[in-house]
């Protein structure tokens, strides 16, 4: 399996007590808005529990708003929605001015926020809603509807 990219160094902005996480016990979306192929390499949350764990996607369930993650440490979990799934952030999948969600700080709440600057390695500068601004974001996704 793929190594996981390198941590991005920690974020100097602190989020405001203005900033209201997205819900991610939401129901899913089509795979299609978030595409996430067989062996792509992931943070999901175990059996949806709060922590993020690295692993790899192993298969799209035909549900269609699940997949089966297999976890770095072993565990496998068989039905993962797509709010319990982070996947990493690719050069150009989004453009400046896009309407995303983000994990500030790489911890487990996903904000609602706006690329402003592709860094084209992967990673994105986000302006989050109320206003903080981070660099070297790399869990970014489509807002869940």
């Amino acid at each position: 399996a793929p190594a996981a990219p390198a941590p991005a160094a920690p974020a100097a902005v602190v989020p405001s007590d203005r900033m209201s996480p997205t819900l991610d016990k939401r129901a899913s979306v089509a795979p299609d808005s978030l595409p996430m192929p067989v062996g792509g390499r992931v943070e999901a949350r175990f059996k949806g529990k709060g922590k993020f764990y690295p692993g790899t996607i192993t298969r799209a369930n035909p549900d269609g708003a699940t997949f089966s993650v297999r976890f770095d440490d072993g565990d496998a979990d068989e039905s993962v929605t797509l709010a319990n799934i982070s996947a990493f952030a690719r050069p150009g999948q989004f453009s400046v001015g896009d309407q995303i969600e983000a994990r500030f700080g790489g911890k487990g709440t996903f904000y609602k926020g706006e690329v402003i600057q592709d860094r084209g390695d992967g990673t994105y500068a986000v302006r989050y809603e109320d206003g903080d601004i981070e660099e070297n974001v790399k869990f970014v996704r489509l807002p869940l509807a």
